[in-house]
């Protein structure tokens, strides 16, 4: 599995243009289940993700 929220938000983007679009939202729920929900603590990357998780 990636390392950072940026290569989960890459590989997302990937799964998404493959037409894999349930891959992508299983990849990043599993991901972010444990991030910190609070906005002025996500990091850029982490801020990305939950706007993909919707559908890239």
């Amino acid at each position: 599995m990636p390392s950072s929220f940026g290569d989960l938000t890459v590989q997302a983007h990937h799964l998404v243009s493959a037409g894999d679009l349930a891959g992508a939202q299983r990849l990043l729920s599993d991901a972010l289940t444990d991030a910190d929900p609070r906005p002025d603590h996500a990091s850029p990357e982490l801020a990305e993700a939950p706007g993909c998780r919707r559908g890239c």
